[in-house]
C-alpha cells in the first residue's frame, strides 16, 4: 500500500541498497504520484474564484432589478447561468490542464510511471513531500488557464488581474458566448 510503513520499509531498504540517488531510482517507479489537488482552491489562490464570486453575485443582484420586463428578467438569469457554468467548465479545464503539466514533468525527467489527482477529506491537510511539491509547482506554473490558454500570469498582479486587463472576466466571456 502507498504510503503504509511497509511501504517506507521497502523504501529505505531500495536507498541502503542501491543508494540515495532518487533521480536514478524515479526511472523505476511504478506507483503513480499522487497529488493532493483541488481546481477551486488553486483559482481562489489565483484570485479567479473571487473574480467569480463577484461578477456571480454582481450578475445575480441584477435579477432582482425593479421595473424589469419578462424578457429582461429571463436574460438577466441567463447571464447568472451562463457565468457559473463557465466557472465550472473552466476549473474541468484547469483540473485537466494541471494534470497534463503534471505529466509532461514526468515525462522530460524518464519517470513513466502515471498521475493522480486525489482530493483531500475536509478538515485533513494534504501531504506532501519533496517530489510530489516539485511535481505540483511545476505544473502550478506551466498549466495554462483556460481563459488564456496561456500560464497564470503574475506581471502585473494576480492572474484575474490580467483578466480583468485583457476583457477576458467571466461576464464579458459569457457575453461574447451568446
Amino acid at each position: 500500500r502507498p504510503g503504509s510503513w511497509e511501504a517506507d520499509y521497502v523504501r529505505q531498504i531500495v536507498h541502503s541498497t542501491a543508494g540515495g540517488d532518487d533521480a536514478e531510482l524515479l526511472r523505476y517507479r511504478t506507483e503513480p504520484v499522487r497529488l493532493p489537488f483541488d481546481a477551486e482552491d488553486a483559482f481562489y489562490d489565483f484570485g479567479l474564484g473571487d473574480l467569480y464570486d463577484d461578477e456571480r453575485d454582481a450578475a445575480a443582484e441584477a435579477t432582482f432589478t425593479e421595473g424589469m420586463t419578462e424578457e429582461q428578467a429571463t436574460a438577466a438569469q441567463q447571464l447568472v447561468d451562463d457565468v457559473e457554468a463557465l466557472f465550472a467548465r473552466d476549473l474541468a479545464a484547469y483540473a485537466e490542464a494541471y494534470l497534463t503539466a503534471a505529466r509532461r514533468y514526468l515525462t522530460e525527467r524518464g519517470i513513466t510511471c502515471d498521475v493522480e489527482l486525489v482530493t483531500t477529506p475536509v478538515g485533513e491537510i494534504p501531504t506532501w513531500d519533496a517530489f510530489t511539491d516539485q511535481v505540483h509547482e511545476y505544473a502550478r506554473i506551466h498549466a495554462p488557464l483556460p481563459m488564456t490558454g496561456d500560464a497564470p500570469d503574475y506581471s502585473e498582479g494576480t492572474p484575474a488581474d490580467a483578466l480583468r486587463r485583457t476583457g477576458l472576466t467571466y461576464t464579458e466571456r459569457a457575453r461574447q458566448s451568446r
